[in-house]
């Protein structure tokens, strides 16, 4: 596994993408990547990337999405500050075993979407394991296709008119 630790916060010049297992960590939400009107997304770990952690640093002000999971398994987010972004954090496709625990998401577009994500764990169920989504200017939460063994757990949405937009996904499982 490659360990990336950052140190001090910096807009990126370019997006992030991930073919390896790794793990990125900052020393702290304090240190914060951000995005610039050309690097709209910024980090996006593949399924050669899975197995991956991402914890302890903020992203902020991506246009598009913040973090992007694609058929990406077993990887866990804890301890991401992430705002002002168009999405917080996106998953797509097979993510069986990923969990994302313990994290805020602050005014942004959408706090987590999850396009047929399968086998993600959002939240979860002991103290301090929800996510905090708060002052989303659509939706906390938004879920299509088919999402089955995914579960949203115990996450709270201070600030949100809309918690869930999950009209258009199937087999997703909340527990409020």
């Amino acid at each position: 596994r490659y360990e990336i630790m950052i140190t001090a916060s910096f807009a990126l010049t370019q997006m992030i993408t991930v073919n390896r297992r790794v793990s990125l960590s900052g020393t702290g939400t304090a240190v914060v990547l951000s995005g610039s009107p050309t690097v709209r997304t910024g980090l996006v770990l593949g399924a050669s990337a899975s197995d991956s952690e991402v914890k302890n640093i903020a992203f902020a002000k991506f246009a598009d999405t913040a973090i992007r999971l694609t058929n990406n398994t077993g990887t866990s987010i804890t301890g991401v500050a992430n705002r002002d972004c168009g999405i917080g954090l996106t998953v797509n496709g097979t993510s069986a075993r990923t969990i994302v625990r313990s994290n805020t998401f602050n005014r942004n577009g959408t706090g987590i979407r999850l396009n047929s994500a399968t086998g993600v764990i959002v939240g979860g169920g002991a103290a301090g394991q929800g996510n905090t989504i708060a002052n989303s200017r659509q939706q906390c939460i938004f879920a299509q296709g088919f999402c089955t063994n995914s579960r949203v757990v115990k996450n709270s949405f201070p600030g949100t008119r809309t918690p869930f937009n999950v009209k258009l996904s199937r087999n997703l499982t909340i527990v409020r």
